[in-house]
């Protein structure tokens, strides 16, 4: 990746850039780990509370399922930070201001997506191609460090699998005695399902999550690379760092 290069500061790296443009999980990725791995315990821990409450089905409420939806609302509370800074950032990619100063988030960017271009007789082209570089660049680093969230959302239905496989083997020892499959098919049915269908349905919201999080994020980079123009370049909040990067 080009942010690796020798010598570049941190204005002029994708990570660096993302970081302050973003924002970043203090001790990124085991802060994130921790808070989707501390919401499976409480989620496991609260098992014997909900079922006692009568929140759902018993049968759906098992202590692995219970770890699992932990897990998927954790992961949910993962991604609320970049929302939040996308919603944040909306209207500096919507319009130029009428003075464009450091303070203009898309100018913020551009020191990093122009590092390795020439500083002097950089055409159009050469800009609008650095700045399409950098908008996949910049999306693929934010997308890469969704993978707790997508781990989480992988792992939940393991744990409704676990907790299904667990009633079915009280549904069998409490019919055991009972030969007809019409009694115990359903109460097999009854019992297995739940849990099985819940945490996949959570899952799958977390994924959708995910994909609208991933597509607002590439809509936003889409309207940075068209809102920039190839003069902003020369500007000297943008110029005064590629200058440095380049001493």
């Amino acid at each position: 990746m080009r942010e690796e290069v020798s010598g570049r500061t941190g204005a002029t790296t994708f990570r660096g850039a993302t970081d302050e443009i973003f924002g970043r999980w203090p001790a990124w990725p085991w802060s994130v780990i921790a808070l989707i791995a501390g919401g499976g315990i409480v989620g496991a821990a609260a098992a014997s509370t909900l079922r006692a409450a009568g929140v759902a089905s018993p049968a759906a409420l098992g202590t692995f399922a219970c770890a699992g939806y932990g897990l998927v609302a954790a992961a949910f509370l993962v991604l609320l930070p970049r929302a939040g800074r996308l919603v944040m950032l909306q209207s500096g990619a919507a319009r130029r201001p009428a003075a464009v100063d450091e303070g203009w988030w898309p100018l913020r960017l551009l020191p990093a997506a122009l590092a390795t271009t020439p500083t002097l007789r950089r055409t159009p082209e050469e800009f609008t191609a650095a700045v399409a570089s950098a908008a996949r660049e910049v999306r693929n680093i934010l997308a890469d460090r969704l993978w707790p969230v997508w781990a989480a959302a992988f792992v939940a239905p393991v744990l409704g699998l676990l907790t299904a496989w667990q009633n079915g083997e009280t549904v069998q020892l409490r019919l055991q005695s009972d030969a007809g499959s019409g009694t115990v098919l359903p109460a097999l049915i009854s019992e297995v399902s739940p849990p099985m269908v819940a945490t996949i349905a959570a899952s799958l919201a977390l994924m959708l999550a995910v994909v609208v999080v991933d597509q607002w994020t590439k809509s936003l980079l889409r309207r940075w690379s068209g809102v920039v123009e190839p003069a902003d370049g020369d500007h000297a909040a943008v110029a005064g760092k590629l200058a440095l990067d380049r001493v």
